[in-house]
């Protein structure tokens, strides 16, 4: 039965594309987000968000939609990380095992340029926010539902073989979201609407504590406190939260709790040892190949890990976005990468500077203000999880770039006539100005003409 509901939807998801193409957009971003195939047994090995995906970008270039992506800064770096990646294969000294990965990335970067062409106004940028939670939000609230009902002593995963399967991905995944889950709640005019938005943050808040991740425990808690500092009514937001947190930490049984205290000596902690050594060894193999690096995932097998690592060392995940494309794609990868997050964080910046307080540009000052939380989120998960593939905040780089290049084009319409930063039509005349000569005030004043 859930598999004719799956095969289903993605039939109705392609026939919705051949007409609106942004529909087969959101389509693949809560296909490629949620995995709904995963959850029905047998379904497992079918590409149906692949097949998604080129339904929509054949729907796109066959339709009106623009064709091309804003010039910006975030949308150049992007295009040459994809090929960098490329590079990075080509040159990768285990190419039968890095393909797998630069397949993965090629196809998620692909999409995320759809993103760019297509998300040109409001309506669809809201709407992409809300596939993302729906998406992600699912796990967060059957996580958060899980936790309450077993008492926090079982882990909540997440998509069976997806990049956010694992307990850490997950956890830091629905971190990632309670921002935007807020962004949500603040632009709903229903009240049921949004006491359902809050009952979801306070069950994927649960989620989190469920997953029994340290490192989305400590993303998470960075995020509110950012939340925290940018609020203006800090006393009402604490009074809010307080509870929530003091709840849910007491809830959890004895032995998350020791988890958690691992955190304050990590040297004592094999776990965290163990990828400390893998930092060294991606920090020692990307040193060795520092333009396009040792391919993606390649320091995985062992034979590579022997040949760069100093001491006798086990491969395994090297639990760190940021080393992890160190490793594979070399010094410009990370360069590139770490760029697009400080892109991404000038860009809120500018959004809300140039949006505060316009009623009619509250939505970009709300969502701008809320992605800051998601990236410190992403920021600090990315530090020790290899989240790279992720496709989430990939599209929060687009919207972002998106929005703020909506906000300079409304801006650069609405300005005066006469402004230096506004271009006259062609053979039109100079307006005329306000100021009165300095002869005809000589005149006035009765001096000399």
């Amino acid at each position: 039965m859930r598999m004719i509901l799956i095969f289903g939807i993605v039939a109705v998801i392609i026939l919705l594309a051949l007409s609106y193409p942004i529909a087969g957009l959101f389509g693949w971003a809560w296909f490629t987000m949620m995995q709904p195939h995963r959850e029905t047994w047998g379904m497992e090995g079918f590409r149906l968000n692949l097949i998604i995906a080129v339904f929509s970008i054949g729907a796109w270039l066959i339709s009106r939609e623009p064709k091309a992506f804003p010039p910006t800064a975030p949308h150049i770096f992007i295009l040459i990380f994809t090929l960098w990646v490329i590079a990075s294969q080509i040159f990768s000294l285990k190419p039968n095992v890095s393909y797998e990965y630069t397949d993965r990335y090629i196809r998620v970067l692909a999409m995320i340029f759809l993103c760019a062409a297509m998300l040109h106004n409001k309506v669809r940028v809201h709407a992409l926010v809300w596939v993302i939670c729906i998406a992600i939000g699912y796990f967060g609230i059957k996580g958060g539902v899980f936790t309450i009902i077993t008492g926090g002593n079982y882990r909540v995963w997440g998509p069976t073989d997806s990049v956010i399967g694992d307990n850490n991905h997950i956890g830091a995944a629905l971190a990632f979201i309670i921002p935007l889950l807020n962004y949500l709640r603040l632009q709903s005019q229903n009240r049921w609407l949004r006491a359902g938005l809050v009952g979801a943050i306070v069950l994927t808040f649960f989620g989190v504590l469920g997953s029994h991740s340290r490192t989305a425990f400590l993303a998470l808690f960075a995020g509110l406190a950012l939340m925290w500092w940018r609020s203006r009514h800090r006393l009402v937001l604490v009074a809010a939260l307080a509870p929530i947190a003091v709840i849910g930490l007491t809830f959890m049984p004895e032995h998350w709790h020791e988890r958690m205290e691992t955190i304050r000596a990590p040297d004592q902690d094999a776990s965290f040892m163990a990828r400390v050594g893998m930092w060294k060894l991606a920090i020692e193999a990307g040193t060795a190949n520092p333009v396009t690096g040792i391919g993606l995932r390649v320091i995985y097998v062992q034979e590579i890990a022997d040949r760069y690592s100093a001491e006798p060392l086990v491969s395994r995940a090297i639990h760190s976005s940021y080393l992890e494309i160190l490793a594979g794609m070399g010094y410009p990868g990370l360069i590139l990468f770490m760029g697009l997050i400080m892109l991404a964080v000038r860009d809120s910046f500018w959004i809300r500077r140039h949006s505060k307080n316009k009623p009619d540009q509250e939505w970009a000052f709300d969502l701008a203000s809320m992605a800051q939380v998601c990236l410190i989120v992403y920021g600090v998960a990315s530090l020790a999880l290899s989240m790279e593939f992720w496709q989430g905040p990939w599209m929060l780089f687009v919207v972002l770039s998106q929005v703020r290049w909506q906000l300079a084009k409304q801006g650069a319409a609405t300005r005066p006539a006469g402004s230096r930063f506004r271009k006259r039509p062609a053979g039109s005349a100079a307006p005329a100005s306000n100021t009165v000569p300095r002869s005809s005030q000589r005149t006035a004043e009765g001096g000399p003409p």
